[in-house]
């Protein structure tokens, strides 16, 4: 509190004489203890106590608390009327009341001079109550008002312009990114709204799938993502999404509005899955053999990848005509298919051949069906004449198999099923068909070894085919182990032969927990679904902005509420950076809707999931008040700090022979948290918090349960429900900080001291440089660095919490403050490159989009096809010392990597021949998502034969030129991550977060990278059927139209017509199937 310098001056001395003076702003009315005037102001001694003003600091729940005042006022009368008597043409309430108090030398008030009477409180008059002898007036203090409005401002109209569920509800308001954010519809079906101010973008999403998903969705029961083509738009502008004329035409011509559709892929979990060893055609399942472990089939689709331990097995018998001679392994298959009408097959097979004196053939056994039953349990209609519904996406532990689904091989044989076999060689002799569609002869089927090197390193880090005989191509080592012993999930199989028996076993086992089991399979299906337009709607939303850059540090996020909704813009700047500088990196996010909040509790609320204390000041500024992370005592701790001076130096310290009197105490013992929780991701439409934090931070070292009394680590655990975190790391980081802060009891010093020191605020540093009374707090002392009983750090630092100004005296409460990081160094996301946070990778995060802001000076950069891993440009952006190793996010430390293999949980050796570690992907914002992808670099991992060791190369498509806020990155780790491991990338230059693009009424884009979901690709694409997708039906439709068999439209004509000589031939035949057999 800043105080003028006569005051200042006059309350040093020992006979400091206040006089407390009461200004009724509004009505003109001028009261005090004593009988005077001051700037020309006559006073009326008719107040009859002094009141006193206490501030502070609710720690657990971030809340700022100002007392009311109490004036006491003498109802006699004085000069021929009582002040009871006003109460005549006034009811007084809500009139502004100040506060000054008077010293010897203070003369004027509120001019700014030397010579003002500093005011001490402001408030509005909320009671006020009258005896013959008094009149009470109760006053509450005036930011408590100022920070006071309900939000949303703005409400949907109650007309039938609306439609009825949504008549006089409140338009959201949005900050931060924000998943699955609640819309409204603004009219009758056309506009849904995401918040009445402008925000930033509906961004579309690169998912595990490796499609982009699209922004809007409605619920039924689960999400289902609605495709823009040919559907909606989006609008940041003006914060709505649009449906299309061709939809609300719909819409319109119809007499039900629940028979319209809306194209949507359904990626929930929504779906059965069944373990079993039968074949359609078999009914009595009472004499088969199939065992399965615990519950490990219904975890394969709970959502989470914790590791999922599964010992499956199944057996089928074959009785021969004669006693059995002899038997070879032929082939181990595992194979998918799907008829598009809701299931999918994924079976495990084995080929042998078997001899006997009179025959010798190949015989095939399915030993175990993982079945998926995925019909939707909500209203749809087809989503062709031919299918029901498309499995189109399909992952595995988190790896994206989705090129092997069915579906997504097309027409390539074989239709309806993909297969993972270990030779292509050996033929079955089930016949003509084995259901679905599928031939029964693998041998036109690609085996392991030749399939490409995405798709072999894509299936061969996840399944092991364990006894497969690789023969010379096994890796040192793995001999009879199969294609790579240490892959998560093992098949292997085997016969027992007994006279004319032969019986088949196959085994799904996870002997390597430590790299994952079978833990997670997602489905990704395209659906119609009806009856959708009554649902509730949610996006994918970028909200708010401020300054141009989107509103999520919540300091940030705090400003503007104040500004934007309550018209405020008085702020303590430097407070202001400060609580911008310790949330930096942090991402906020959340949606206030449905109903009304005050704006006072949404900012309290707001604070208790971060390190700020917001609040008004006396002199009417708005400050953040916040606790730091780290408070820096010695020079060698500034350089983890934006600031030239430490926190001690800065520190106010309080002289031991002022202090009137004190006493010691401690936090209380139930707010000791030997653990802590924090849930968050708070999901709209399921109004619950789906995530919990998984870091485990809680103290199980002996010595410090023993010191607090506790007998285990989860005694006592303190839990934060947050609805305004969705992000992983801010929750984690959150966590960590909650659990440090409580883990241990803080000192607490309560003080009497002179009034000289009414200018201490709440959140002031406070120091001493000895100890009060000589003694040390509960054997502790207070004036240095000092270790607590989990070997944190106490600091010599005291944190202003409570202050109570009297006018005689002022008592102050001080908490000592403690280091809320790890160790004795900090985690470097606290300091390194503070300006350039730096891009994180996990176990379940492993692609990450951004854009570079600049090059510093420099236009571009050029990878070039030819590049190799010692390219300049290349090693400006992405080079191997830009990657670092933590064991957390809040490791102490993080190591740099020796190699880009460090990245990985794979084991690389002599058999590692082309595995792709990392693939860094150019797109073009300034083209559609059809044409956005520029270039492709693979980063591989080679066994150099002649070295004997690894070496890195890259695998290139094009050249890729990297353009400032224009080009978008998207970096993807594509082996797994060791578990509990966070990759950083370092960016050498400043990044922006991925900006949402084909934001405009005409955008019409496919984003799939070739998926274009029936949306033609236009003229020269190849597109002859105009069916959204370049393959072989194309090149049967052209060879039927220049034969003759079928005729073409112009738009046909245009897209066969790919070498653009006007004239459709063989030529573009050739030019298709090059288009086919070279798409990325």
């Amino acid at each position: 509190m800043n105080l003028p310098a006569n005051f200042l001056n006059d309350i040093q001395g020992k006979d400091t004489s206040l006089i407390p003076l009461v200004v009724f702003t509004d009505l003109d009315i001028f009261i005090s203890t004593n009988n005077l005037s001051v700037d020309g102001q006559y006073f009326q001694p008719i107040l009859l106590n002094i009141p006193s003003i206490k501030q502070s600091v609710d720690i657990e729940n971030r809340r700022f608390k100002i007392s009311s005042v109490t004036l006491s006022i003498s109802n006699y009368e004085y000069e021929g009327s009582r002040f009871s008597d006003l109460l005549q043409n006034t009811s007084m309430i809500n009139k502004e009341v100040c506060v000054y108090w008077k010293s010897q030398t203070s003369t004027t008030l509120d001019t700014g001079e030397d010579t003002d009477c500093p005011k001490i409180y402001t408030g509005k008059i909320r009671r006020i109550s009258h005896t013959t002898d008094t009149v009470t007036v109760e006053l509450e203090d005036l930011t408590e008002s100022n920070a006071h409005k309900d939000l949303p401002q703005e409400f949907l109209p109650a007309d039938e312009s609306v439609l009825e569920k949504y008549r006089n509800k409140p338009i959201p308001m949005v900050y931060g990114y924000v998943d699955r954010s609640p819309l409204v519809f603004n009219d009758l079906y056309n506009t849904l709204v995401s918040d009445y101010r402008q925000m930033q973008g509906y961004p579309d999403i690169y998912t595990d799938f490796e499609k982009w998903q699209h922004p809007l969705f409605v619920y039924l029961d689960s999400y289902l993502e609605v495709r823009k083509e040919n559907q909606y738009s989006t609008h940041p502008s003006d914060s709505n999404i649009k449906f299309k004329t061709s939809k609300i035409s719909q819409i319109t011509a119809s007499d039900n509005v629940e028979d319209i559709s809306l194209k949507c892929r359904d990626a929930s979990n929504n779906f059965q899955v069944s373990l079993s060893n039968l074949d359609e055609d078999v009914e009595d399942s009472s004499d088969l053999d199939l065992t399965f472990s615990g519950d490990s089939l219904p975890l394969i689709f709970d959502g989470s990848l914790e590791p999922n331990d599964v010992h499956w097995e199944g057996k089928r018998v074959f009785e021969l005509n004669d006693d059995i001679t002899e038997f070879t392994k032929g082939n181990d298959i595992i194979l998918l298919y799907d008829s598009n009408e809701g299931y999918l097959n994924i079976e495990f097979r084995s080929i042998y051949n078997i001899e006997t004196a009179g025959s010798s053939g190949n015989y095939e056994a399915m030993m175990l069906k993982l079945g998926f039953k995925f019909l939707p349990q909500y209203d749809y209609v087809n989503v062709s004449d031919s299918d029901i519904v498309r499995l189109i996406g399909l992952t595995l532990n988190g790896v994206n198999f989705s090129s092997i689904t069915p579906y997504s091989q097309g027409t390539l044989l074989p239709q309806w099923g993909y297969v993972i076999q270990t030779s292509s060689d050996i033929n079955s002799n089930l016949g003509d068909d084995i259901g679905g569609g599928l031939s029964a002869n693998y041998s036109g089927y690609h085996s392991l070894a030749e399939l490409s090197v995405n798709e072999y390193s894509m299936i061969t880090q996840q399944i092991n085919f364990v006894n497969a005989d690789w023969g010379s191509e096994a890796p040192s080592g793995w001999e009879g182990q199969g294609a790579n012993p240490n892959a998560p999930i093992h098949y292997e199989n085997w016969i027992d032969i007994d006279g004319n028996k032969a019986t088949f076993t196959g085994k799904v086992t996870t002997p390597n927990l430590a790299n994952g089991g079978f833990d997670e399979i997602s489905l990704l299906r395209e659906v119609n679904a009806t009856k959708v337009f009554d649902k509730d709607f949610y996006a994918n939303v970028k909200g708010r902005e401020y300054q141009d850059e989107l509103a999520e540090n919540p300091a940030v996020i705090i400003r503007h509420i104040l500004e934007e909704e309550l018209g405020y813009t008085d702020f303590d700047e430097e407070d202001y950076q400060i609580a911008v500088w310790e949330h930096r990196g942090l991402k906020y996010g959340f949606t206030v809707h449905d109903k009304q909040i005050s704006s006072k509790k949404l900012i309290e609320d707001i604070a208790k999931s971060t390190l700020m204390f917001p609040h008004f000041g006396n002199d009417g500024k708005f400050r953040f008040n916040t606790m730091k992370r780290f408070y820096s005592i010695g020079q060698d701790d500034l350089q983890y700090q934006d600031q030239d001076v430490t926190d001690y130096e800065s520190a106010f310290l309080m002289p031991v022979s002022d202090v009137i009197d004190y006493s010691f105490s401690k936090t209380k013992p139930e707010q000791i948290y030997s653990k802590y929780e924090v849930d968050y991701y708070y999901d709209y439409a399921q109004k619950s918090h789906l995530k919990k934090v998984s870091s485990d931070y809680s103290v199980t070292d002996t010595d410090y349960l023993d010191f607090y009394g506790f007998d285990a680590p989860d005694d006592n655990i303190g839990k934060l429900q947050s609805s305004y975190i969705r992000d992983e790391y801010t929750a984690d980081w959150m966590n960590r900080f909650l659990h440090n802060h409580y883990k241990n009891q803080h000192l607490i010093l309560k003080l009497k001291l002179p009034v000289k020191y009414i200018g201490l605020s709440v959140g002031d540093l406070v120091k001493f440089d000895e100890l009060l009374g000589g003694i040390t707090a509960y054997g502790r002392d207070y004036t240095k660095v000092e270790l607590l009983p989990d070997t944190h750090q106490a600091y010599p630092l005291f944190y202003v919490t409570s202050l109570q100004k009297n006018i005689d005296s002022v008592s102050v409460e001080l908490m000592q403050l403690h280091d809320l990081i790890d160790g004795d160094t900090l985690d470097i996301s606290y300091y390194e490159d503070a300006d350039i946070p730096d891009r994180l990778f996990t176990q379940t995060q492993r692609d990450e989009i951004f854009r570079f802001s600049n090059f510093n000076g420099e236009e571009s950069y050029t990878i070039s096809q030819d590049s190799d891993i010692s390219d300049t440009d290349f090693n400006n952006l992405f080079s191997m010392d830009k990657w670092y190793r933590q064991d957390s996010p809040f490791a102490q430390d993080a190591d740099p990597i020796s190699s880009f293999g460090d990245l990985v949980d794979v084991e690389l050796n002599s058999g590692t021949s082309n595995l792709p570690i990392i693939v860094i992907q150019a797109l073009d914002t300034t083209q559609n998502y059809e044409q956005s992808l520029q270039s492709t670099i693979y980063v591989m991992a080679n066994w150099n034969t002649t070295l004997n060791q690894i070496e890195y190369n890259l695998d290139i498509t094009q050249g890729m030129e990297i353009i400032p806020e224009q080009t978008e990155i998207r970096i993807e780790i594509l082996q797994p991550i060791e578990s509990g491991i966070t990759l950083r990338y370092d960016p050498p230059f400043s990044v922006q977060e991925s900006i949402p693009w084909g934001d405009n009424e005409e955008d019409e884009v496919d984003d799939d990278n070739g998926d274009n979901n029936g949306v033609a690709l236009g003229a020269g694409s190849g597109d002859a059927t105009e069916d959204g997708i370049v393959n072989v039906l194309d090149v049967v439709s052209v060879v039927a139209f220049i034969i003759g068999d079928h005729d073409y439209s112009q738009s046909q004509i245009d897209a066969a017509d790919v070498n653009g000589d006007g004239v459709v031939n063989i030529l573009d035949i050739v030019g298709i199937v090059d288009i086919v057999l070279n798409a990325p």
